[in-house]
C-alpha cells in the first residue's frame, strides 16, 4: 500500500496496485509539500515546469492529466486545488 501522509495526519492517496512505486505533491512553486516511496524530491520543479508547459497547449478550464512514459515506468501527473500530484508506476 502506497500512501502520502501530511503532518496534520491527513492521508491524500491510496493505492493496493503493486505497480505504484511512488507519489509526490507539489506546490504551485514546483516545491515538493510531501512524498513517499523512492523517487528523488529534486525532480519536483522539473515535473512542475513540464506540467505547466503540458497545461498550455490547449486551452481549458479542466486540468489535464500527462502520463511522462520510460521504457520500464511512468509517471502520472494531475493537479487539483493548486497541488500537483504525481504517481511514479512501474510498467
Amino acid at each position: 500500500m502506497v500512501y502520502v501522509k501530511f503532518p496534520n495526519g491527513d492521508e491524500t492517496f491510496r493505492s493496493s496496485n503493486p505497480k505504484v512505486t511512488a507519489v509526490q505533491c507539489i506546490d504551485s512553486d514546483g516545491l515538493c509539500i510531501a512524498s513517499h516511496g523512492t523517487v528523488n524530491d529534486q525532480t519536483t520543479g522539473v515535473l512542475s515546469s513540464i506540467y505547466k508547459h503540458a497545461a498550455g497547449i490547449e486551452e481549458s478550464s479542466e486540468s489535464p492529466v500527462l502520463v511522462i512514459e520510460f521504457e520500464s515506468k511512468s509517471s502520472i501527473l494531475c493537479e487539483a486545488y493548486g497541488i500537483l500530484t504525481v504517481v511514479h508506476k512501474n510498467q
